[in-house]
């Protein structure tokens, strides 16, 4: 395939056509022809004995992350924990697909020897979700990911706590503590869960569907006349600024708002098509598009989202997920009496959202994973669709 084409799917069933792909890769001899497709385009000198350990990690990380996430299993707990596994498999196959990194699976061995980078502790004064609580370990699988997404070493030092043995949450310090993750915390930053949590809960996600405002055309049409008038016909440049919105933030006060994180100033409620909401302006490189200077996540069951960063860093969407993923493991594994509360007692009501979720890992991480390990966009459409060929 050549490589200045993004991968096209056109299909009734995308996931099936994505999977194809992923384990194309699955062989050493494709994996190897990927990597050194990659490596030319990042001007990176061929590596013969790296290259080759790296096509084996890759064949071996991806089918795992197959026969993990592709399991037919209908029980809680074994379905939870195969997708938890198969995650970490797929992040494997990114940080090894990479030929910048010096990951192959000794490497990885090497790493998880550490642990898989998570711990977890609960809060036995609260509620489920927000009882139960993940952060970030010194080492281990889950840092050296976050490493190898371009985090420094200070995001990685202010993201987790510095008592690293938590056994009783009232001992940690107010610092400590704003660096405990909640289950609670990670649903509400799963756009694709952004409605169904409210529904469940009352409360609002923590991420926003955002979206290019008309006021943008209506002050760059003032610019234009007002250049005309001095006798120049040519278009205004881009002022290195574009106001975004906030759909469906009509009900939000200003605090909900700026409690979303979004880089914007001079936030305001406007209104355009007889519709309110809330607004701000992002200011970037005027050489580049608004999309393109912003962390977002947009998905076949989410429309474009600013995900509310964690312990101050935007986090990649990959990764947030297996976060999420190690703590509901951990719950249905070792927190039988809460976990019993979640399927048939006085937690059920996230039954569903969980039941929901595993749907988006079933249907959305898979796509990330292939546009992140072939390095190619991945665009993934069902036949008669608006954005389908004709």
């Amino acid at each position: 395939m050549p490589n200045d084409r993004s991968i096209s799917i056109l299909s009734e069933t995308p996931i099936e056509q994505i999977w194809s792909y992923l384990s194309l890769w699955e062989s050493e001899t494709a994996a190897r022809r990927l990597i050194d497709e990659k490596s030319a385009l990042q001007q990176i000198a061929v590596d013969e004995n790296r290259f080759a350990e790296k096509a084996r990690g890759v064949a071996y990380c991806l089918r795992n992350a197959r026969e993990c996430l592709r399991l037919r299993e209908e029980a809680w707990i074994p379905r939870i924990v195969s997708k938890y596994y198969g995650t970490m498999w797929l992040l494997s196959a990114v940080m090894i697909s990479d030929p910048a990194s010096p990951y192959t699976l000794q490497e990885l061995e090497g790493i998880t020897k550490k642990g898989h980078g998570l711990s977890n502790v609960v809060d036995e004064n609260a509620a489920f979700p927000a009882s139960e609580f993940v952060y970030v370990r010194d080492a281990g699988f889950f840092p050296a990911f976050l490493k190898s997404k371009g985090w420094s070493k200070k995001q990685l030092a202010e993201a987790r706590p510095t008592n690293q043995r938590i056994e009783d949450v009232a001992t940690l310090t107010p610092e400590d503590w704003a660096r405990l993750i909640s289950l609670d915390d990670l649903f509400r930053r799963i756009p694709e869960l952004a409605a169904y949590y409210t529904e469940v809960t009352g409360r609002r996600s923590m991420t926003a569907h955002v979206f290019h405002c008309a006021r943008n055309m209506m002050e760059q049409a003032e610019r234009n006349g007002a250049e005309m008038k001095k006798g120049n016909f040519q278009p205004s440049p881009n002022p290195g600024y574009t106001w975004i919105g906030i759909a469906g933030s009509k009900g939000m006060s200003e605090v909900e708002v700026k409690a979303l994180g979004l880089p914007l100033t001079e936030w305001e409620l406007g209104s355009e098509d007889a519709e309110t909401y809330w607004r701000g302006k992002f200011e970037h490189d005027p050489a580049s598009f608004w999309h393109q200077a912003l962390p977002l996540h947009q998905s076949a069951m989410a429309p474009t989202s600013w995900i509310a960063p964690v312990s101050g860093s935007s986090m990649d969407y990959l990764a947030t997920n297996f976060m999420l993923l190690y703590g509901l493991s951990i719950l249905t594994r070792y927190r039988p009496r809460t976990w019993r509360e979640v399927v048939e007692g006085q937690f059920d009501t996230f039954r569903p959202l969980v039941s929901l979720y595993l749907q988006v890992v079933d249907r959305v991480l898979p796509e990330i994973a292939l546009e992140q390990v072939s390095g190619r966009r991945v665009s993934a459409v069902q036949p008669g669709s608006l954005f389908a060929p004709a």
